[in-house]
């Protein structure tokens, strides 16, 4: 519910035997409907051109796109490219004292010393109209109904 981008499928082609049990162990605590996207291959190439288009994967997956490693070079080409970006926004910073919370922060530590008097105040039961508080009263009858009988 937290990522809000739809997942149709997450394929895993070839996985280490230990993520392959990690996989397993997820599927007890994510949603059913979600872990049916997770779908294990075991390798399986026509299980993989199912789906992806053989255009778009490389040659050493039976597909059109070319060689891994020459994919792989221009790849690194490509975001080489980018380096004088990375750079510069690798200087960009928030100015943490100017964020909202610390703010919000000070304003509760201000009222340390109110919560200090006031931690100790406590109702007089006796004084109570309709006598001492109990959770009988709150609640109803307490205990256990093992047999009910009905006229």
């Amino acid at each position: 519910e937290a990522f809000k981008c739809r997942m149709k499928a997450v394929l895993f082609f070839v996985l280490p035997s230990i993520a392959e049990f990690m996989l397993t162990w997820c599927k007890s605590i994510f949603k059913s409907k979600i872990m049916a996207r997770f779908q294990l291959l075991h390798g399986d190439l026509d299980k993989l051109h199912k789906q992806v288009p053989k255009k778009i994967l490389p040659e050493e997956y039976g597909g059109e796109a070319g060689k891994m490693d020459v994919l792989w070079g221009a790849w690194i080409k490509k975001l080489e490219s980018y380096n004088q970006w990375f750079s510069e926004h690798e200087k960009l910073k928030s100015d943490e004292s100017k964020r909202h919370g610390g703010a919000w922060i000070k304003k509760l530590e201000s009222y340390n010393q109110w919560f200090s008097e006031h931690e100790n105040l406590k109702s007089d039961e006796s004084k109570r109209h309709g006598g001492k508080f109990n959770s009988e009263n709150l609640f109803g009858f307490e205990g256990a109904f093992r047999k009910l009988e009905l006229d």
